[in-house]
Parts: C-alpha cells; sequence; structure tokens
C-alpha cells in the first residue's frame, strides 16, 4: 500500500509541529543507500514508500541494533539468526531479508571486515557485525605503580 502525501513546502513551513515530526522521523531513516531530494517531502514520501516495501527490516533492525548488537563485542550472524528464530519465530526469508539489510543497507551496523581480502565472497553467517560506532580498541586506565615498602 503505497500513501500518497499531498501537501507542499509551504504547507510544512506554516504548520512547525508536522515539520519538526517528519525531520525527526528522517533522522533515523536507517538506510545507508537512499536517494536525497532537495526537498523535505519527498525525502519524506520516499521513506514511507520504502517502509511500506520493507517493513520486516524497519520494524526488527531498531530491535536487533539496541537490544543484540554493542559497540565492543561483535554478534555473529549465524548466532543472531538462531535469536531471531528462538525469540521472534521469524520465518528464513524474513531472517534473510533482515540480515541482508543490516550487512549491506543499514548505517547503524559496521560489519566486521577481515573477510574482505578474499577474492571469494565467504558465507555471510560468519561475520560479525556491532553497534556503529564500533570500538575497535578498549582503553584501560593507565595503571599506577606504586613500590611497596618494606618494613625492616
Amino acid at each position: 500500500m503505497v500513501m500518497i502525501i499531498n501537501i507542499t513546502e509551504d504547507d510544512i513551513n506554516s504548520n512547525t509541529p508536522l515539520k519538526q515530526q517528519m525531520m525527526f522521523e528522517l533522522k533515523y531513516d536507517e538506510r545507508l543507500y537512499k536517494k536525497e531530494y532537495n526537498d523535505l517531502v519527498k525525502n519524506y514520501q520516499d521513506y514511507q514508500d520504502w517502509m511500506d516495501a520493507h517493513g520486516v527490516e524497519h520494524k526488527y533492525q531498531s530491535i536487533i541494533v539496541n537490544r543484540f548488537l554493542s559497540h565492543v563485542n561483535g554478534l555473529k550472524v549465524h548466532d543472531l539468526q538462531i535469536l531471531l528464530r528462538q525469540e521472534y519465530f521469524l520465518s528464513d526469508h524474513d531472517i534473510n531479508l533482515i540480515i541482508k539489510h543490516l550487512i549491506t543497507n543499514n548505517r547503524f551496523v559496521e560489519v566486521d571486515d577481515q573477510y574482505s581480502h578474499q577474492t571469494r565472497y565467504p558465507d555471510e553467517s560468519l561475520y560479525r557485525i556491532y553497534k556503529k560506532p564500533r570500538s575497535k580498541e578498549i582503553k584501560y586506565p593507565h595503571s599506577i605503580w606504586i613500590p611497596h615498602v618494606q618494613q625492616s
């Protein structure tokens, strides 16, 4: 179902709460690759059309990013597939759509690139995914060495 928005830019400029709501929703658009228009209404319409066509990916990407992923500890795609199957009873088709979206077109997810040097693409279930921005190193505070005073 495609919803067409019949609002002009002048209508939005006169309705500040509507404009703020549209800008807020577009701020959390998770797609990496999308059309950029110079018009808020066209950007919002494009986002709504994408959400209508990709409802499963949109719904579960926020759950995955906020519940299962962290900035430091990566999660194997295979483990994520098992979690989605066990906790949300999703079909293999829906899980494959979600995984493909997370790996290829999600700006809130970073994929471990340890397989980028291979010419043949490996199994995607071996990838590790992280919440973006990924912390590559854990920085520990420097320890202060205090010599132990020997009592005589």
